[in-house]
């Protein structure tokens, strides 16, 4: 209570959970790039063409790198935060 009275700000635990969230979604992504990679593999052109598999891995990986940075622009505001 001293440090709070005193200005102390604890860090958020809505950030915290957010940052747990995401990393979830980026674990998500990259199974489901695994799974389209693994289908490259094993059953290319079946059922859907190739370049649709392959633009569908592209965008996965493109969201998950995008996630990555959202990730690290979340960390760093928490470390701010908790810094203060």
């Amino acid at each position: 209570m001293r440090k709070v009275a005193l200005g102390y700000q604890p860090p958020s635990l809505l950030d915290q959970e957010a940052i747990i969230e995401a990393f979830r979604i980026r674990g998500d992504l990259g199974r489901m790039g695994g799974l389209f990679k693994l289908w490259l593999v094993e059953a290319p052109g079946q059922a859907v063409s190739e370049d649709e598999v392959r633009a569908a891995l592209d965008r996965t990986l493109e969201l998950q790198s995008e996630l990555t940075s959202l990730i690290d622009l979340m960390r760093e505001k928490v470390t701010v935060h908790r810094d203060r």
